[in-house]
């Protein structure tokens, strides 16, 4: 399961949906406009696989391309959460669905930090993830607190992004000891 944490209107979760063969994609999203935008989109996209997977040579499977109709009904089941994922709380969907992830993405270029460290990010995840689990950031790095919580560094990645100024640096985590039982 992939899930994605604070990104906007959530079409990276429909897109990643649409284009991998996830088991599941989630995300979750602070701001109640922005998680209503995605809800219509990811409504639309239902409708969408919905007409191309029951009647392929329907008129309404006919606006798609051939490799559109494949992806919609391809399509990952999504579930769109509206929480703050930095205040996990045991039984709510959007820790839940975390808990269930394999891989996190986290666009940080606006997150809290002290310096480039995401201290809050870093204890909410760490709170809910299972060990093995794979953590994207960008711009920033998670922090570990030895004997409670620990993320290892696997990999970096440079590349362009006009919204920081021209260029982006996303770090590869995996969850090599979690803070399970924080919360």
């Amino acid at each position: 399961m992939v899930f994605f944490v604070r990104n906007g209107a959530f079409g990276i979760v429909i897109g990643q949906a649409l284009r991998h063969p996830w088991k599941e994609c989630a995300g979750v999203e602070i701001v109640p406009a922005l998680h209503d935008i995605a809800a219509a989109a990811l409504a639309e996209a239902q409708r969408a696989a919905a007409a191309a997977a029951s009647a392929p040579h329907s008129a309404a499977a006919a606006a798609f391309t051939p490799q559109q109709a494949a992806a919609l009904r391809a399509l990952a089941p999504c579930a769109l959460h509206l929480g703050d994922i930095l205040t996990p709380c045991r039984g709510t969907p959007p820790t839940d669905a975390a808990a269930r992830a394999d891989v996190v993405f986290c666009y940080c270029s606006t997150w809290p930090a002290a310096g480039d460290l995401l201290t809050g990010l870093s204890f909410a995840l760490a709170a809910v993830l299972r060990k093995g689990a794979l953590v994207v950031t960008t711009d920033r790095r998670l922090a570990s607190e030895p004997g409670a919580w620990e993320f290892a560094l696997r990999a970096t990645r440079e590349g362009v992004n006009a919204e920081t100024g021209g260029a982006s640096v996303a770090y590869i985590w995996e969850v090599t000891q979690n803070g399970v039982g924080l919360i």
